[in-house]
């Protein structure tokens, strides 16, 4: 078996999350453990949520944000999949907490579904009927951290 330094390990799980996204995960995974950055965590976070693995999506953009709490791609993911769990309230802390960081429209618009959404469970005391789905392509471009 060939080890791979960790930047052939990077450039490789970045080749396979479109063609092999399964085996991206794994070398993301890999690299949280031997080389934990914010970048790792968040293309890991991505990986993960792409593959419906919202847990470990969850569990990822955390670690990052341990790193840099300031991260907005980490507080929008996580924004998203609180959303997608129809936590209203825990996704406008994160989205909220984003965009007092970065200003954009994506993040007010997922700030205003997040505001929408929660104020109909409190209105109607039910579950949300519609509710926001965000694509595998839309959370690469809101959630993937620089690298």
């Amino acid at each position: 078996m060939v080890l791979m330094s960790l930047r052939e390990l990077f450039h490789e799980a970045s080749r396979l999350e479109q063609s092999q996204p399964e085996q991206a995960l794994a070398a993301w995974r890999e690299l949280g453990t031997s080389s934990p950055t914010l970048c790792v965590f968040g293309r890991l976070a991505s990986c993960a949520a792409d593959l419906g693995l919202t847990d470990e999506a969850e569990q990822a953009y955390k670690k990052a944000l341990q790193i840099d709490d300031r991260s907005v791609g980490a507080l929008v993911g996580l924004g998203i999949l609180a959303i997608g769990r129809r936590e209203c309230e825990t996704a406008e802390d994160y989205l909220t907490r984003a965009c007092a960081l970065e200003e954009d429209s994506a993040w007010l618009s997922l700030l205003g579904v997040a505001l929408r959404d929660g104020e109909r469970i409190w209105r109607r005391r039910r579950p949300i009927g519609a509710r926001f789905v965000s694509t595998p392509s839309m959370r690469r471009r809101t959630t993937t951290l620089p690298c």
